[in-house]
């Protein structure tokens, strides 16, 4: 999915995605990146996942557009609570490295690989998440 623009949370500048950039210029504020939402809507529908690949990129329209990095993270199964039957519980113990980080980092990794950026591009969000998935083997 294209990035549409990059929105700043503290002013909420409108930024463009042509280059790599995690804070605005103005402030500092954080870039949330949003996407362009309503083009997919009546077009990605339940019956079209099916067949598809059991992992995150199955659901391709709404990632980044980025060649797929995976070590097979992603459709875990949702389990029933003991004690209230109705509330389910996503069981991502299942993940490659045991962490509901596994999604985001291999997400990282993919853009990361698509777009080229290499150290001058900070990825702050991820940090935690890798060092996690490291050390908690």
């Amino acid at each position: 999915m294209q990035i549409a623009y990059l929105e700043c949370t503290r002013c909420g500048e409108h930024l463009s995605a042509d280059r790599p950039q995690n804070t605005c210029p103005k402030d500092g504020g954080v870039l949330f990146v949003r996407y362009d939402l309503a083009s997919l809507k009546g077009k990605l529908r339940p019956e079209n996942l099916s067949g598809r690949v059991a992992t995150m990129w199955r659901y391709a329209e709404v990632l980044p557009d980025a060649t797929p990095v995976t070590l097979g993270e992603g459709f875990t199964p949702m389990l029933p609570g003991r004690e209230c039957p109705n509330v389910y519980i996503k069981d991502e113990g299942l993940n490659p490295t045991g962490s509901f980080k596994a999604r985001g980092t291999r997400l990282l990794r993919a853009s990361k690989r698509t777009f080229l950026c290499r150290k001058t591009c900070r990825w702050r969000i991820a940090w935690n998440a890798i060092t996690t998935a490291r050390t908690s083997r």
